[in-house]
């Protein structure tokens, strides 16, 4: 029946995300819904984490390779099977301007809503984003801010919404940044530093929010181990005390660096508790040197990070909202 179509004003604005939410959140609201991923290799895992929203057949494949005027016949002939389908546009402004051109082609013929998507930045050009918006015309239906540290607050109530107001353009929401939506899982941190496991490894799919370096604790380890939930611990392999220490607490995954084979002891500590144990050849500075790239790993496609995003879609009915402004309620 509708179709929302969801882009982004730049590359990691959270389109992918947005639409994932919303189409959970609607499914899990009794709705038919069709999501189509964006055209950057993620149908697979979109398709793995949401297979109840993703059909088993190959609509978004179909959609992916197809023209487009191909593309406008098959969303004309799904409208008649599905009460909403989501498309996640991607970030049009990166993309080359024919595509651009047949995004709006596309939009037109079929008369889908388009919800914009922003990721939160202090430079933010009012003038980019009025002509951003108008590109799409009446079609465009509302702005979602992404991305909104603790910090951001003061400038998003005061400068941006009002500044975007003026321009008429309506603000859905604004989404706060979290930790868990921007965290790995422990097999994306062990790929990423090349690690070897010894325990656990079947918890690979746990998620991790924070990094803690074992090292240079002068006091009782639990003022340090015992601060944060999912958490992982990057620890010297000659340091078995501190190693120990932070295997009294709550990890999702312990990694030794400079380290070949773990001692006995850490090992069957690791194993008894069910805590991934992992060791790398780098020394903890090169460790963590590589970690600090490894946000390009990082994405959208987890069950946790789904259910938080359309939970918080439905929060202070944003999802019904939306539905409204979309036409899909």
């Amino acid at each position: 029946m509708s179709i929302a179509y969801i882009v982004g004003y730049s590359s990691g604005s959270g389109t992918t995300a947005m639409a994932v939410g919303l189409a959970t959140s609607w499914k899990n609201s009794g709705k038919k819904v069709l999501l189509i991923p964006a055209a950057d290799g993620t149908a697979s895992d979109i398709k793995t984490f949401v297979d109840s929203v993703l059909p088993s057949n190959n609509e978004a494949e179909l959609f992916l390779g197809a023209g487009r005027d191909e593309k406008i016949e098959l969303l004309r002939d799904w409208q008649q099977s599905y009460d909403v389908i989501v498309i996640d546009g991607g970030a049009s402004t990166e993309t080359p301007q024919n595509r651009a051109e047949i995004e709006v082609d596309i939009i037109n013929a079929t008369h889908a809503k388009v919800l914009g998507v922003i990721g939160y930045d202090r430079s933010i050009n009012r003038e980019e984003v009025r002509k951003w918006s108008r590109t799409y015309g009446d079609h465009f239906t509302g702005l979602i801010v992404n991305k909104c540290h603790k910090y951001s607050t003061n400038d998003v109530d005061n400068r941006l919404l009002p500044e975007l107001s003026l321009d008429g353009i309506s603000m859905i929401k604004v989404i706060p940044e979290k930790r868990v939506l921007i965290a790995p899982t422990v097999a994306q941190i062990v790929e990423h530093i090349q690690g070897k496991y010894f325990a656990n490894a079947d918890r690979n799919e746990d998620l991790v929010e924070h990094l803690l370096i074992g090292g240079l604790i002068t006091e009782w380890g639990g003022n340090y181990f015992n601060r944060f939930s999912n958490q992982a611990v990057i620890v010297r392999g000659g340091r078995i005390d501190i190693q120990m220490s932070a295997l009294n607490f709550p990890l999702n995954l312990l990694i030794l660096t400079n380290c070949e084979t773990p001692s006995q002891y850490v090992f069957q500590r690791a194993e008894d508790l069910g805590v991934p144990l992992v060791t790398v050849s780098s020394d903890t500075h090169q460790t963590m040197s590589l970690l600090e790239t490894l946000h390009s790993r990082v994405n959208v496609m987890h069950p946790e990070k789904i259910n938080y995003l359309s939970g918080l879609l439905d929060e202070d009915a944003t999802s019904h909202v939306l539905g409204q402004a979309l036409g899909v309620l």
